[in-house]
């Protein structure tokens, strides 16, 4: 009977939703207009993460569940704090409280579990053909990883920072995937961003290119839908141009 949108910009309804009115709108990346009536909206961008806006909302409330629950409701958020602040590095004030409130609650092996996942085989392989397919321009590294089900779409993000990682030299990195979901009949090209740069305007910067995404400080992500390139049988060729299409976008967005 209605929807809610937590950590992203966007609340406007996608096809599957149309019709439905918005519950609840939270996020933490920089605001964007003509967003639909939100019973509840809280947008913050100086929050490290969106879980630090949920924990503060808990902190001034009593949830109706059991102990159980909740500590693991104060692990999952902790672990996404952690995992948006660089463990703490990038945290603001915000999300220094909402960690002091959570460590008390939360399992710590749960938290590092789920904060520092391990890596499967599929993500050191991924994490080597990002490495092999690397493109430096400047100071920027861009990578493709090829098409992936919509089950490792996760994959993006954690080569993005284990990229970064890996190369000290390096102010940004942008590692970028097909995610195919065969159930929905979906084709989308996903990115994710991460920089040392806190003065760099990632948002602006995806604006450039789509408005399926955004960004904050050091951290942003975005996706183009492809749904009618699904039809193409042509994989490697298709490939192809996405990654030429995608790395000379994203060169020109940081040029203007």
């Amino acid at each position: 009977t209605a929807y809610s949108i937590v950590d992203h910009q966007d609340a406007s309804p996608d096809k599957t939703l149309h019709g439905l009115p918005c519950l609840i709108h939270v996020d933490h990346h920089e605001e964007i207009g003509h967003q639909p009536n939100a019973r509840f909206r809280l947008l913050d961008r100086h929050a490290g993460a969106a879980s630090s806006l949920i924990a503060l909302l808990w902190k001034k409330t009593t949830p109706l569940v059991g102990q159980a629950v909740r500590t693991k409701m104060a692990s999952a958020l902790l672990a996404g704090i952690l995992t948006d602040t660089d463990h703490g590095r990038l945290a603001g004030p915000d999300d220094r409280e909402a960690m002091e409130f959570l460590e008390g609650l939360a399992d710590d092996a749960l938290v590092r579990r789920m904060s520092r996942p391990a890596l499967s085989a599929g993500i050191v392989d991924a994490l080597h053909l990002a490495a092999e397919n690397a493109r430096t321009y400047r100071n920027w590294v861009i990578s493709g990883i090829g098409f992936l089900s919509a089950a490792e779409r996760d994959t993006i993000a954690i080569v993005a920072d284990r990229l970064l990682e890996q190369n000290g030299s390096a102010e940004t990195v942008i590692v970028y995937a097909a995610i195919e979901n065969t159930e929905r009949g979906t084709l989308v090209l996903d990115a994710s961003m991460r920089s040392r740069n806190g003065s760099r305007n990632l948002d602006r910067i995806i604006k450039r290119i789509t408005p399926h995404g955004g960004g904050r400080r050091h951290k942003a992500a975005f996706q183009v839908p492809l749904d009618f390139l699904q039809y193409c049988e042509e994989r490697g060729r298709l490939w192809q141009t996405l990654r030429d299409a995608t790395e000379n976008a994203l060169v020109t967005a940081r040029s203007e």
